[in-house]
């Protein structure tokens, strides 16, 4: 339905964020999800997660972003960006789509992400996307 509505062949979008931690490293989920859970990071190395991750969608399509040095600036960069929105909830309000711009290192309490917004969010943060577009106004298939 979510397809039908936004004319897209996506219907949900996330961010692989690959964290390491005392030697561990760890490929994880960043997305947003309507039930219950809001922006959440997702363990893909858990069969659970990955189990219904996969479960809950017919195709996945990975694609890398590029041209971005993974330097030690731009890992605390995510880093920080990541915990700015982690935990808020989620939100899908049509009426935003009218929304002309939007600050990219503002992030109210009170903020709630659909999933492509959340991915477009992250990415004003890094500097990948101008603030002269709102974040709301993005869907899966942008």
């Amino acid at each position: 339905m979510q397809r039908t509505l936004t004319s897209s062949e996506y219907d949900h979008v996330g961010m692989v964020v690959i964290t390491e931690d005392d030697g561990e490293r760890k490929v994880l989920l960043l997305e947003s999800v309507y039930y219950d859970h809001g922006v959440r990071l997702l363990d893909l190395s858990d069969p659970e997660s990955l189990r219904a991750l996969v479960g809950s969608h017919t195709v996945l399509v990975y694609r890398k972003l590029t041209g971005v040095e993974r330097d030690d600036a731009f890992i605390q960069d995510l880093s920080d960006a990541v915990s700015r929105v982690l935990h808020k909830k989620y939100g899908m309000n049509f009426l935003n789509f009218w929304r002309r711009s939007s600050s990219a290192k503002q992030v109210a309490d009170d903020r709630k992400f659909h999933c492509a917004e959340l991915v477009v969010k992250v990415y004003k943060m890094l500097g990948f996307v101008s603030d002269a577009k709102s974040s709301s106004r993005f869907l899966p298939g942008d």
